[in-house]
């Protein structure tokens, strides 16, 4: 990025251009209607407050987005049903405890679900052999000892989940890259996230979960304590719009000016990028130079490669600088 003052645009500026640009409000509309400006704004809110999410790669950020969008949970921290998290460059998607009792509610099939603390002075009892559990004693204290989970379906069928303090501790030692990191929610609100870890253990092996009001049974990923969302939404593509609408300074080839739009338009016309702005912005990334239309769209091959084989645009631009080409 230029230091120019007069050129150089902070992350968030870059972010809210990108997120303000009609093909990224056209794309949050098609899944939102008439929510999506209101859930754009929070949007905005929650990279505003978060530094580290403001460095990370935008397009992670919007697809991080669009699937909260997708199932309809607010991303507002606070609330606990969806979170957008760092993790170094790139932004990850997480399903809060709420948002897992929300996407159960929304079959239809529960009775009841609940996910709690359990109390020091408080005692579970288990039935091994039917698997119910019972709450004994009485609160005497602040310390949580215990995590439970419990529901029961409109047809009668129920089951219960607890796990310890500690158990908890060990499955996001074991599982979430996060755990650990001063600013992670294990660190800020592990009550919240012991109550997810509990709540999902029981959802993802007995329950029902929908991403809308169809009773639609969706599947889990598997159990890595950190990526939480369903495996079967289907997210939006927000790479060319990136590339082509969140512009920080002119991009300029380390070779000759005067055939700067000349290398552009070779770009274009090799079908590389789908126009001229969009080709300056990716071409931005290049860190060997281009002072062809030739060297211009060999970078190019290479980066849109990496991309369509689905790497972010941050991992595509290191794979083409490195001089790497796509399988």
């Amino acid at each position: 990025m230029s230091n120019n003052p007069s050129t150089s645009i902070n992350p968030y500026d870059q972010f809210k251009t990108t997120l303000r640009s009609d093909s990224v409000r056209e794309r949050f509309e098609a899944i939102l209607n008439e929510r999506a400006e209101v859930f754009m704004s929070s949007l905005l809110s929650v990279v505003a407050g978060n530094t580290a999410l403001q460095n990370c790669d935008t397009g992670s950020i919007l697809t991080s987005a669009a699937k909260a969008a997708i199932l309809n949970l607010p991303i507002e921290p606070s609330l606990g049903f969806a979170y957008i998290v760092p993790f170094k460059t790139d932004a990850t998607f997480i399903l809060g405890y709420k948002g897992y009792i929300q996407l159960a509610i929304r079959t239809s099939a529960y009775d009841a679900i609940n996910a709690t603390e359990i109390y020091e002075g408080e005692q579970i009892v288990e039935n091994r052999l039917t698997g119910e559990i019972s709450l004994n004693g009485n609160r005497s204290g602040d310390e949580v000892i215990c995590y439970a989970a419990y529901f029961r379906l409109n047809n009668g069928f129920e089951k219960f989940k607890y796990m310890t303090v500690d158990d908890v501790h060990a499955h996001a030692k074991k599982y979430s890259a996060s755990y650990g990191n001063k600013r992670s929610a294990w660190t800020t609100n592990f009550d919240d996230m012991g109550k997810k870890t509990v709540i999902r253990q029981l959802l993802s092996k007995y329950g029902l979960l929908s991403i809308n009001m169809q009773d639609a049974d969706i599947s889990l990923i598997p159990d890595d304590g950190r990526l939480t969302e369903p495996e079967d939404i289907v997210v939006p593509d927000f790479g060319d719009i990136v590339e082509g609408e969140a512009v920080d300074a002119e991009p300029k080839p380390k070779g000759n000016d005067n055939n700067t739009e000349e290398i552009y338009q070779a770009v274009v016309d090799a079908k590389l990028s789908e126009n001229i702005h969009a080709a300056k912005n990716a071409l931005k990334r290049c860190k060997t130079g281009f002072d062809t239309p030739e060297t211009a769209i060999e970078w190019m091959r290479a980066y849109r490669g990496f991309r369509d084989m689905g790497g972010t645009v941050a991992q595509a631009a290191k794979q083409a600088n490195e001089g790497n080409i796509p399988k």
